[in-house]
């Protein structure tokens, strides 16, 4: 005999009427372990239960680790990450999911609605960035395809969570000499404190957390030539409201490398040593061993990421109060503008490249190396097929 509810609907194996009220199914998975999921009304289990059934069918057994576990394993496998990238995998790991109540979901309960939440709370309550969500779904999303590969769960549901949160891309392309030397004018103008420190970005193409954790102790010198060593960098990360920055290897292997010091170098690392003459450095102030640091703000200590890509990026739009117009400034467009510059006088590739320290040649070449229309005719007249007179 076929057993009912109390309203007469007759129930199908593995459903159960609760005596305070209620539904529940309960089934085996493929791998013989023991499930249940409840429901208020038999409509809303049977949802439910179509789900199970699926499930089961493609040999998919319900798991029950969380979404931390499951994140913490997925990034357990990644043995091929740089030092720099899985720490601040970790940190994210640790800080933001670990401590969140859908850390504690486990993934088989987990519903595209609560990452969309958990991003958009993240956003609201802690001020995270566009990047950084992005950062966060680089952990989530591969750790839930790895639990689908294991038929785990059914489907990953953080599929598609992240369109919502696209950054607008930099535009990349270099400054024409004309708005490099009206930016420089910019900032000896209105801020000359930062003045060695851009001039620098402009004179070696070195990335912004490279050249903030530079030191006195990097420079070089041999018999015949004097080196500036890139060997680490300082970066940052905001921990309740507040910037703490820390030391961490170069981006890739590559950025490890030597750059001789031309004598433009020279000249602004003699001012800057001048400046920091006349700044007060904190008693043992240093970042996770490294000490004696070449740029340094009014206080005695490293430079703010954000600090300078702010200023950068103030004084480049204030087109109305200067002659010249330029377009927008930060420190890769610095970079972007030496790798040009040092392409357009004839700079072996391969040379550029081991200078800015990519460890792939196409990048350098695609990305860095722009052109224009001045840069073209530039050219044809150095090889004598344009006449401009």
């Amino acid at each position: 005999m076929k057993r009912k509810s109390s309203n007469g609907i007759t129930l199908k194996s593995g459903e159960y009427e609760k005596k305070e009220g209620g539904f529940i199914y309960r089934w085996t998975d493929a791998r013989g372990n023991r499930h249940s999921v409840g429901a208020k009304t038999l409509n809303e289990l049977r949802k439910k239960e179509q789900i199970a059934l699926e499930e089961k069918v493609r040999g998919v057994s319900r798991a029950s680790n969380t979404l931390y576990q499951q994140v913490q394993m997925y990034l357990s496998t990644k043995v091929t990450l740089a030092k720099s990238t899985r720490a601040n995998y970790e940190y994210y790991l640790e800080h933001s999911i670990k401590n969140a109540p859908i850390g504690k979901i486990r993934i088989s309960d987990l519903k595209s609605s609560d990452i969309l939440k958990f991003y958009a709370e993240l956003t609201k309550n802690e001020g995270y960035s566009a990047g950084t969500i992005k950062i966060l779904h680089k952990l989530i999303h591969p750790a839930l395809d790895m639990a689908v590969k294991d038929r785990l769960i059914y489907n990953n549901v953080s599929e598609g969570c992240i369109k919502d949160y696209a950054e607008e891309a930099e535009k990349k392309y270099a400054l024409s000499q004309e708005e490099k030397e009206e930016f420089l004018a910019r900032i000896e103008d209105r801020q000359p404190c930062y003045l060695p420190f851009v001039q620098f970005l402009f004179a070696t193409g070195v990335r912004l957390s490279e050249a903030i954790g530079l030191t006195w102790d990097d420079i070089v010198e041999t018999e015949k030539i004097k080196y500036i060593s890139i060997n680490h960098q300082i970066q940052y990360r905001r921990i309740d409201g507040k910037v703490i920055q820390y030391a961490s290897e170069t981006k890739t292997s590559s950025g490890k490398r030597r750059i001789p010091i031309t004598p433009e170098v020279a000249e602004i690392l003699a001012r800057q040593r001048d400046i920091n003459f006349e700044i007060q450095i904190p008693e043992h102030y240093e970042v996770d061993g490294y000490r004696n640091f070449v740029f340094l703000s009014q206080e005695g200590m490293c430079l703010n990421h954000n600090t300078i890509r702010s200023m950068m990026t103030r004084l480049s739009k204030d087109n109305k109060k200067y002659p010249v117009s330029i377009r927008h400034v930060s420190p890769h467009i610095c970079r972007h503008t030496y790798v040009t510059e040092m392409a357009a006088k004839g700079c072996d590739l391969k040379v550029l490249q081991a200078l800015v320290g990519q460890k792939d040649l196409r990048v350098t070449y695609t990305v860095y190396n722009h052109l224009d229309n001045k840069r073209i005719c530039s050219e044809m007249q150095r090889l004598g097929l344009l006449d401009v007179g």
